[in-house]
This record gives structure tokens, C-alpha cells and sequence, in this order.
């Protein structure tokens, strides 16, 4: 299964970072470049359609996200999406081999957030491996730093934007509730800004793209629409959440014990762009 890698230019120590981990890994994968002239004419049109006002980069980032999903219906194939701050375990070729042949799944999500992040997932497993399970995943699919598409997923996404759905791109697939939507466990990938939360080395310092300075000012623009909007959008989680009560439990997902990053001194010496 290939990867996309979702990556701003400028952002080269990350994406020297992605290139040593997935060649290591055996992983081939795809640069999808985060930059492109068509984002400010996108966050003109369309930030404003979500519960709230949408940021430059929101916008932009589910745009890119958009785009993986149209090459993942192009090329009529399962896509392991990205983004650039991923880190993954040292198993996930291995898992990735046995994911590609079942069938039945639109979307799984492979991350794990920390233990304060729960989602709402299946008690009982619906396919185990050696070294992990894939459970039915019904609410909190936050978090959009890898998860493997197929392309009846894609097109149910795309077909919500078609319908004139723009939202940040983890909540808006959140929302798609017509997703057959999976999770793995333990998770073999964590956002950058995670290792120290699980003690592990960080491999290269971070820092976010999407400011949370500009956040709050998005936010702080609400209109009576944006309101409406997020509480009809909680009334369907709340529902949702309602519906799976007896078959599900709403809890935090484990990671991987086999992530290994070098410590500092060494990483500042591998992972260096060309």
C-alpha cells in the first residue's frame, strides 16, 4: 500500500523526517504538496460554511486532504494519507500488508491522541492479527495525521463537498456518518506532538501551522447561522453517540510499544532535507 504525504514546502526538516522513516519502514509513498494558489480563492469561498469561521490554514489543510481523496479515486486503490508530522511504529508495513486485502471498510483510522482523547468504538473486535485488532469506530475520529482511505470512502466524502460540506478535515469526516469507519489497536501512529506525552523521543521539534492565535480569532466572528449550525451538530453526535450505547464503549486507544525514535543529538544529525 502507498502513502501520500501531505507537506508544505517550506516545511523541509519534516518532510526529511517522513522520507528516513517510510524508507526505513519499506513504505513507497507520494509528496502531495500543501501549497497551492487555489487556497486563498478556497478560503474566500467557502470559510464560512462550517460552525464556525474557518482559518487560512483549516481551509487549506482540508483542501490538501480533498486532493488525496480524489487520487485515491483516480487510481482506484487503498492510500495510507499522511501528514507530514506522523510518526509511525516499526510494524506498520507489516499490518499495512494485512489491511490492504479486507474488504467491507471505508476509513481506518490508525492514531492515537492520548489518554485524555477517547472515541467511541465497538466492544468486541471485527478482525485480529498477531500483533493487533480493528474495532468499529462510531464516534471521535478527531485527529487527521494518518488513516488509510479506500475508494468507496473517498467517494463518500467527496460526494458530502459536492453536496456543499467544507469543514476542518478531521471533524468533517467526523460528521460522515455514512462512513464504514474503523479503528486500529493499538495505534501505530502518533502526531509528532505526542511522543513526549507517551515518553518517547521526539525526533524533530514542531511546531503547528494552524495558529491557534488565528483560531481564536475565527472564532470569536460567530453568527447566529454558525451557532445554529454547531448545535444541530451536537444533537447528531449526541444521537449517534445514543444509538451505539450497548454495543460500544467510549474510551481512549492504546499505542504501540514498538515505536523507537533516536534521541535528539542523533536525530538532528539524520533527518536533514537535500
Amino acid at each position: 500500500m502507498k502513502a501520500l504525504v501531505i507537506n508544505l514546502d517550506e516545511a523541509t526538516e519534516r518532510m526529511a523526517f517522513q522520507d528516513f522513516q517510510l524508507k526505513l519502514l519499506g513504505i513507497h509513498y507520494i509528496r502531495l504538496s500543501a501549497n497551492c494558489t487555489s487556497h486563498q480563492k478556497f478560503h474566500e469561498q467557502y470559510h464560512n460554511l462550517w460552525e464556525r469561521p474557518l482559518s487560512y490554514a483549516e481551509v487549506s489543510c482540508f483542501f490538501n486532504h480533498k486532493k488525496a481523496w480524489e487520487m485515491i479515486v483516480e487510481q482506484n486503490s487503498p492510500m495510507l494519507i499522511l501528514e507530514d508530522d506522523a510518526c509511525l511504529a516499526q510494524n506498520t508495513a507489516d499490518l499495512l500488508n494485512k489491511i490492504q486485502s479486507i474488504d467491507h471498510m471505508d476509513y481506518l483510522n490508525l492514531e492515537a491522541r492520548g489518554n485524555t482523547q477517547r472515541k467511541l468504538i465497538a466492544k468486541k473486535q471485527r478482525y485480529t492479527f498477531d500483533d493487533a485488532a480493528i474495532f468499529r469506530l462510531f464516534q471521535g475520529r478527531s485527529g487527521a495525521g494518518g488513516y488509510i482511505l479506500w475508494p468507496s470512502g473517498a467517494k463518500k466524502l467527496l460526494s458530502r463537498f459536492n453536496m456543499g460540506e467544507v469543514g476542518i478535515v478531521d471533524k468533517f469526516i467526523n460528521a460522515s456518518y455514512k462512513l464504514k469507519a474503523f479503528q486500529l489497536e493499538p495505534a501505530i501512529l502518533i502526531q509528532i506532538d505526542k511522543c513526549k506525552h507517551y515518553g518517547l523521543n521526539t525526533p524533530i521539534e514542531t511546531h503547528s501551522y494552524i495558529s491557534s492565535s488565528n483560531k481564536h480569532l475565527m472564532a470569536s466572528n460567530y453568527s447566529i447561522r454558525h451557532r445554529i449550525k454547531r448545535i444541530k451538530g451536537q444533537i447528531v453526535i449526541a444521537l449517534n453517540r445514543f444509538c451505539h450505547l450497548y454495543q460500544s464503549k467510549y474510551r481512549p486507544i492504546r499505542i504501540s510499544d514498538r515505536f523507537s525514535y533516536p534521541t535528539e543529538s542523533k536525530t538532528q544529525q539524520t533527518y536533514t532535507s537535500e
